[in-house]
């Protein structure tokens, strides 16, 4: 029985993307026939979550050294044909290392825009070096192969997927028209790119076209007192409501009571929320310059705009 060691900088219990996507892939690992133990070692998560019996979950949170030096000590106590995963660029480091001083393989997991452009020396060692490369999407997988000398047969893509809890509701009743727009995404300085601030610089003069708009966006994070200025400086705050807390349980009931999803990104590696909107029978609608191009299927599930046809797409 093969044994894994997954390193992850968000593990279970974290939210975002990348917690969901690593959650998923351990479920399914859990699961696939002839993968025995499953040691998980995380910068960010939660020791309470829930995980599949045979996992065993170890949250290390300090920093950098203090990780890698628990990612050795474990897998010196772990068989010799031990498969480590590492689940983003940034832990490629410590992989390099525990390959170089016991033999192990790795496989490198690629997300989003942290492997796009060519990172640091190291890391970008550690990366050509990797056994097996797995990407969230086509884009991704494109771009890293621009700077990493790894063969293409190496690298596949593995998507993003959604669970039964996102499903096509009844029909939302109304006895007066008003669009329902909604984006969900972190509300962080540092992904700005999502493009909540394009919905909201778009809305003057969507109202002035199809009257009433409503735009709601969920996250949270410390971008949002400039969305929330913007909004103002607009005269459109009446029409945008950030929803900073709401549960996984309330999400697909947020999905349900929207028209559209929006979310003109130019930085998403693939974007789980696009999933989500569609298996909920929303339309989903999206700008063709980055990953999600996937889940939108390049404009054949959804739509794909650029930043100038937003409004009339």
């Amino acid at each position: 029985m093969l044994t894994l060691l997954l390193l992850l900088t968000d593990g279970p219990g974290q939210g975002g993307g990348i917690a969901r996507y690593n959650l998923d892939l351990l479920h399914a690992l859990a699961l696939a026939a002839g993968v025995g133990q499953i040691h998980v070692l995380c910068r960010n998560g939660d020791a309470n979550a829930s995980v599949p019996e045979k996992v065993r979950q170890l949250i290390v949170r300090p920093g950098k050294i203090a990780f890698a030096n628990t990612a050795l000590s474990m897998v010196r106590a772990l068989p010799d044909d031990t498969l480590v995963f590492c689940g983003h660029v940034y832990l490629a480091p410590v992989a390099l290392v525990i390959k170089k001083l016991l033999g192990l393989r790795f496989w490198l997991q690629l997300h989003g825009i942290d492997a796009w452009s060519r990172p640091s020396k190291l890391r970008a060692l550690a990366c050509s070096n990797a056994s097996f490369v797995t990407s969230v999407s086509r884009y991704t997988r494109r771009r890293f192969l621009e700077w990493c000398p790894l063969p293409d047969d190496c690298i596949k893509v593995l998507p993003n997927t959604v669970g039964g809890a996102f499903q096509v509701q009844p029909a939302r009743e109304s006895s007066e028209f008003c669009l329902r727009l909604l984006t969900v995404g972190r509300l962080a300085a540092g992904e700005a790119y999502k493009g909540q601030d394009r919905i909201i610089k778009a809305l003057p003069e969507l109202i002035k076209r199809i009257g009433e708009c409503r735009y709601q966006i969920v996250g949270q994070g410390d971008d949002m007192p400039r969305l929330v200025a913007l909004a103002v400086a607009l005269g459109v705050s009446q029409s945008v409501e950030f929803l900073s807390s709401v549960s996984a349980s309330e999400l697909p009931k947020i999905y349900a009571q929207a028209d559209v999803f929006v979310m003109p990104s130019t930085g998403e590696g693939f974007g789980i929320t696009f999933l989500e909107a569609m298996a909920s029978g929303l339309p989903a609608l999206g700008l063709g310059v980055d990953g999600s191009v996937d889940p939108l299927a390049n404009g054949d599930l959804g739509w794909v705009a650029t930043e100038d046809t937003l409004v009339d797409t």
